[in-house]
């Protein structure tokens, strides 16, 4: 912490115009400035006599311009997160408590992964609460799997059986950590896809978990997926159109509204009917009142100091860009456990760099090696672009087959976006009839350093055919 300076009394070396300036405001946390007569040398002194009404008119404004941004609630959030992590970790412990004592459930986590999780950290206290409920709501029996949606739902882990307690960590590791930024969400879409999935279950007990933000965020007319959400939302409104797609959403919402199947909301408000009561979207704010306050900044603080400010957030961005990007390459197959394979892959990109799943190292080229599979080419290959990850299919489907979160990528077909919280899946054939399979989560060092890895072996026996 930077303590005050002890200020001394002005001498008679100070100059005229110093000593009759008002002192301008100096904002919390900013290094402490000199005053006339503090233990300068003469240099310094002299320099400052110079220019020190100019300086005193930018800090002065600065401060102005540092009041109106703390005027306009633009300050640190700490106070809304805190608030966020007591209301989500309140939740979690409801729905504990609600579902612990059910044998043989069959449970469906829902999670918004879209860009306004991001607030408040949402997202990341979201994902600790579902890890709680993981850890403390589910037992030996029941079975889980995992929807992520944004603009549309995708399955990121298959209907799962706990055979015991070291089975959860598997579970918790494949909830996704990391937004996709995106903007828009289709709530509605994700909760249809996961009561289809509970709806022909065979367990006594059927429990959905909705996770968001409750806001009704629609997606951009080009996005790929806005017809979609026209299946389930009216333009406009928050009502529902009379589609195929949204009957059959109403019809299985009936169906899990308690007993043994319901529905149940962290940061959601799910009603009577098993719907969930969304939230409209916020109202923008007009563009006058942004020009108001840019120009109120920019008379303040001068035009140039904005100028510099700019200029040192882009580059700012441009190194970000351009640092090292460090994957963690994790083995999550089913019997990841059982073999001798040691642990983590831990991979450093630069800019451009790219690294091959499958292969013989050779050169300076990056490679992942495939547990329990030797193969001379590789069979895919993940390329860095900027601050983005890119995959590209490269063996043959009569010898490889590649998927992406279940999706098959086709040997050159371009490559695909990759997020991280991925997982990609290789099927070698290594003869007829005979194939080796590897799941590969390519993930970061800090999902790595939350969910530690741990020996678990699995049945495949028990996987679900969805």
């Amino acid at each position: 912490m930077i303590r005050p300076t002890s200020w001394q009394k002005p001498s008679s070396r100070s100059c005229a115009d110093e000593e009759a300036a008002p002192v301008a405001f100096q904002p919390p946390g900013a290094p402490p400035r000199h005053r006339p007569g503090s233990l300068r040398s003469q240099g310094a002194r002299d320099a400052s006599c110079s220019s020190s009404p100019r300086h005193r008119g930018a800090r002065g404004a600065a401060a102005l311009a540092f009041f109106l941004v703390l005027a306009l609630g633009l300050g640190p959030a700490t106070a809304q997160e805190a608030e966020v992590a007591s209301t989500l970790d309140a939740a979690a412990t409801r729905i504990i408590s609600a579902i612990r004592g059910r044998k043989e459930k069959a449970v469906v986590i829902v999670l918004d992964v879209s860009g306004s999780m991001t607030n408040a950290h949402r997202l990341r206290h979201s994902v600790a609460a579902l890890a709680r409920i993981v850890r403390e709501g589910t037992r030996v029996g029941d079975t889980v799997a995992v929807f992520s949606f944004d603009t549309s739902p995708t399955l990121v882990l298959k209907e799962t059986r706990v055979k015991k307690d070291a089975d959860k960590k598997i579970i918790i590791d494949r909830i996704p950590t990391v937004s996709n930024n995106t903007v828009g969400s289709n709530i509605r879409w994700a909760h249809h896809e996961a009561l289809k999935l509970l709806a022909p279950s065979r367990q006594p007990y059927q429990v959905c978990i909705l996770v968001s933000d409750n806001r009704h965020d629609p997606p951009p007319a080009g996005d790929p997926y806005h017809p979609d959400y026209l299946k389930y939302y009216v333009p406009g409104s928050m009502e529902t159109p009379d589609t195929p797609e949204s009957r059959d959403y109403a019809r299985l919402r009936e169906q899990f509204t308690g007993g043994t199947r319901a529905t149940y909301g962290i940061g959601v408000d799910v009603l009577e009917t098993g719907a969930v009561r969304e939230l409209p979207p916020p109202p923008r704010t007009p563009a006058w009142v942004y020009a108001a306050i840019l120009l109120a900044v920019a008379v303040l603080a001068g035009g140039g100091w904005l100028a510099a400010r700019a200029f040192g957030r882009a580059a700012a961005a441009r190194k970000a860009a351009q640092a090292p990007l460090t994957v963690v390459v994790r083995d999550v197959s089913p019997d990841a456990g059982t073999r001798s394979f040691g642990g983590d892959t831990r991979l450093d990109l630069d800019a451009e760099d790219s690294f091959d799943l499958g292969g013989v190292p050779f050169g300076t080229g990056k490679v992942v090696t495939l547990p329990g599979i030797a193969v001379r080419e590789p069979l895919a290959r993940v390329q860095r672009h900027g601050s983005h990850l890119v995959i590209q299919a490269l063996a043959p489907r009569e010898t490889a087959v590649v998927l992406l979160d279940g999706a098959e990528l086709e040997a050159g077909a371009g490559a695909r976006p990759l997020r991280l919280g991925q997982t990609v899946s290789l099927r070698v054939r290594v003869m007829a009839g005979i194939e080796k399979r590897v799941d590969l989560l390519l993930t970061d060092t800090q999902s790595v350093a939350d969910q530690p890895r741990e020996e678990v072996a699995f049945d495949p026996s028990d996987a679900s055919p969805y």
